[in-house]
């Protein structure tokens, strides 16, 4: 909620409502097309659950391949949703540690979960906090921060529909 009220800060006042909402895709979610179900799921789900929103926004970070590579990268992707299309935004993408990587395909575990199971933090909750982008970067750059960007990004096609074509997407 709190990257959500950051990005909205600069177009005035808006009113920020956290709505729980599933995303319906696996906990570690893999692949572009799977996250974006999920961002997409989760904005549809809270525009419904709030008879007043005229915009929602539905936000979910997963792990992405280069095919060709063995590298997996963290990515947020954000879904701003107002009931007829469905804009994303992407955030920076980081590489996950190899380490990382393995616990989360051998073992089935989210990154959080791995982070912790291959001791890069002892931080059980580390997805409410900095994030492992925070631990990799030293701090320079918070899960917050990338998330913040992620919902920037989805506005950019809002904020220019003369420039975008949307046809009205599927809830």
């Amino acid at each position: 909620v709190e990257a959500v009220r950051e990005a909205l800060a600069s177009y005035g006042r808006y009113e920020v409502r956290a709505v729980a909402a599933e995303s319906g895709v696996p906990e570690q979610p893999i692949g572009l097309e799977v996250i974006a179900a999920g961002a997409r799921n989760r904005a549809a789900a809270a525009l419904s659950a709030d008879s007043t929103a005229v915009l929602a926004f539905g936000i979910e970070s997963g792990l992405v391949a280069i095919p060709g590579e063995d590298r997996l990268y963290d990515v947020c992707l954000c879904s701003a949703f107002d009931g007829r299309a469905h804009s994303l935004g992407f955030s920076c993408a980081f590489e996950i540690p190899p380490a990382a990587r393995d616990a989360v395909l051998r073992d089935s575990l989210d990154l959080s979960q791995a982070a912790n199971k291959v001791n890069l933090t002892s931080d059980k909750d580390l997805g409410k906090r900095g994030g492992l982008i925070a631990i990799l970067t030293r701090g320079r750059v918070t899960r917050r921060a990338y998330t913040v960007q992620a919902v920037q990004m989805a506005l950019v096609a809002l904020d220019h529909p003369d420039w975008y074509a949307r046809p009205p997407q599927a809830r």
